[in-house]
């Protein structure tokens, strides 16, 4: 019979995702947050954040969105992994892009305050419709 290990059974990496979303990302040129395990609420003006259960390592943040959004020139959305209030973890691309991603390596400690956010900048003249922010874990 095989020990179990300090963090549960033999085998377990940690791996998994969270999943941030929203039913539109606006269009307002401000930091919003997604809900977190949702996809079905509009964005947030006030802080939506949780508390991370257990320790891990995110390796990589993914967004897409169901439809991309408008912009008159240069209008760019950013998607960012905020731990504590502070972006750990972000992609940048123009507003008019559906997909983007962006790898690294980012310690998440037990307790930690977890947000999803998307930001619009330059001139975005209408938001991507349910955008969806995937962080993914080693």
């Amino acid at each position: 019979m095989r020990r179990r290990g300090r963090r549960g059974p033999p085998g377990k990496s940690g791996g998994g995702e969270w999943v941030f979303g929203a039913s539109n990302g606006g269009s307002a040129l401000a930091k919003r947050y997604l809900s977190p395990f949702d996809t079905q609420s509009g964005v947030l003006t006030p802080e939506n954040a949780f508390l991370n259960p257990s320790a891990r390592n995110a390796v990589e943040i993914e967004y897409y969105a169901d439809s991309p959004g408008a912009t008159v020139s240069s209008g760019t959305v950013t998607y960012a992994l905020e731990i504590n209030g502070v972006a750990a973890l972000s992609v940048t691309t123009s507003i008019t892009a559906q997909t983007g991603s962006a790898t690294g390596s980012v310690a998440i400690p037990k307790g930690a305050k977890v947000a999803g956010t998307i930001t619009h900048a330059g001139s975005v003249s209408a938001g991507q419709t349910r955008p969806k922010m995937i962080v993914r874990f080693a």
